[in-house]
């Protein structure tokens, strides 16, 4: 499979940074997601669930996605543990989803 374009998510953190670069040496037009507004990026807070309408107009078209976007824990707060959850667990399973109607395949990063 050539990958052509790809979602890239977390692609201003550490892993995606390296990650969005090597796609690029190959000629792999990446689409950048991130929570917070970047230029050039697709901005998404993963809390929120996405409808399956609202994640084609914001993805579209693609090859692939790489979900490499996560949130560590800093504190044992109750709520801020369930933001973790929700951007950890359910953007999963929302990304999941809209892939699987797609039939667009997933490389999870952990």
């Amino acid at each position: 499979m050539v990958l052509e374009k790809v979602i890239l998510t977390g692609a201003t953190g550490m892993f995606g940074k390296h990650m969005s670069a090597s796609l690029k040496s190959i000629g792999t037009e990446i689409i950048p997601v991130t929570r917070t507004k970047n230029e050039g990026c697709i901005d998404w807070n993963l809390e929120n669930w996405l409808s399956i309408k609202e994640m084609d107009q914001k993805f579209g078209n693609t090859c692939a996605i790489i979900h490499a976007a996560a949130m560590l824990p800093n504190d044992n707060n109750e709520k801020i543990n369930s933001y973790i959850y929700d951007v950890n667990v359910r953007s999963c399973i929302n990304i999941a989803e809209w892939a699987l109607l797609r039939s667009v395949p997933i490389i999870y990063i952990s």
